[in-house]
């Protein structure tokens, strides 16, 4: 067989021969192959710019759903590839009501996590999140990891959320 590397590097040389084979790639595909450069640490720049342009096209993001979408920029922010354009039109997605309710608290943590690993402060998606989180007592549900996580990622980018702030203290001090 084909150890991962191997297997991963094929797919890439062919990826960068013909991007418009992306144009074949499910949401959940494209996400498993950023993903896999991430745990893999494989951050060909070349690559990852032809993914996040394919993602970024119009349109293309409308089938990501929560799960993709916090992925995807976990993928990024691991391998330290800021790509604004990309992380702009991730955090669009993630605040159409539908995408914002169905997000578990897993997925909130690790694209809160994404945009303060990478500096990116976008105050839409913060405010988006914070009330999600808050309005259907999310961070009841949140493991350590990821209330941890979360409270790290919007002290990181700045973002005051008093409300949440006070949710999360009083989850850990109870």
């Amino acid at each position: 067989g084909i150890a991962p590397e191997g297997l991963l590097e094929r797919l890439k040389t062919r990826l960068l021969r013909d991007p418009a084979l992306l144009d074949t790639f499910s949401p959940q595909a494209i996400t498993m192959t950023v993903w896999a450069c991430a745990k893999l640490g494989r951050a060909d720049p070349e690559f990852l710019r032809v993914v996040a342009d394919k993602v970024t096209e119009t349109g293309f993001l409308e089938e990501f759903k929560p799960e993709h979408l916090a992925n995807t920029a976990w993928a990024f922010a691991t391998l330290g590839k800021r790509e604004t354009a990309l992380m702009e039109a991730v955090a669009e997605r993630a605040l159409d009501p539908e995408v914002l309710a169905a997000f578990t608290h897993h997925e909130l943590a690790n694209l809160v996590w994404a945009f303060a690993e990478l500096g990116i402060r976008d105050e839409a998606l913060m405010e988006g999140l914070a009330e999600k989180i808050l309005s259907d007592a999310d961070y009841l549900l949140f493991s350590p990891q990821s209330m941890a996580t979360t409270a790290w990622a919007f002290a990181k980018l700045g973002f005051r959320s008093e409300p949440l702030m006070r949710a999360i203290a009083g989850v850990v001090s109870a």
